[in-house]
């Protein structure tokens, strides 16, 4: 599955150099609400955080387009059990590629793969009698699919919401998946 993904992705990167006829480039960023989930459906509590980077939209046609992006992403999680909490931040860059349908002119639904480089791994513990830091080494590769939709106005300004859900494990020893809900503003350069 993991090989199968980067393999759609460089595909994807590969349509996007033979097929673009409009190429825009711009910025975004905004709010990120991350937990994880088991295989099994246990879900943590949620850590909020940003996300911000860059992306190039290659319009193919009035209707479909392509966008990779090149994303810093706050994910992780965090858990409470009433004397204690954990927060987990791991942060990523993450490099989807969303296929774009412009339903109307101006309005979109989006979905792609992703994928994304654990680049840092912090869990803190605070309890009623003691505060701790321990830095963890994450499983570096993630990947997963983004679905998502906006509104891309006339001036350049895009505003959207993409719910992505990762497919890779986020540590060998324990089941968890990323989940991230993104609310984002973007803007052409």
């Amino acid at each position: 599955m993991k090989r199968l993904l980067i393999l759609g992705t460089v595909l994807m990167f590969s349509v996007i150099t033979v097929q673009a006829q409009e190429v825009s480039f711009g910025l975004k960023g905004g709010f990120n609400a991350a937990n994880t989930k088991t295989d099994s459906g246990f879900e943590t509590e949620t850590r909020n955080g940003f996300h911000v980077g860059l992306y190039a939209e290659n319009r193919l046609s009035d209707v479909f387009a392509i966008q990779p992006e090149l994303i810093y992403s706050q994910q992780g999680f965090t858990e409470s059990n009433g004397a204690s909490e954990r927060e987990q931040k791991v942060d990523y860059l993450n490099l989807p590629v969303m296929l774009k349908v412009y339903v109307i002119p101006g309005l979109f639904v989006e979905a792609g793969p992703q994928i994304g480089l654990a680049i840092n791994d912090k869990e803190e513990i605070n309890g009623p009698f003691f505060t701790s830091e321990t830095e963890r080494d994450p499983d570096s590769f993630d990947y997963g699919v983004g679905l998502g939709g906006g509104l891309k106005l006339f001036n350049g300004l895009m505003v959207g919401a993409r719910y992505n859900i990762g497919l890779g494990e986020l540590y060998e020893d324990v089941e968890f998946n990323n989940r991230v809900f993104q609310v984002y503003l973007g803007i052409e350069l």
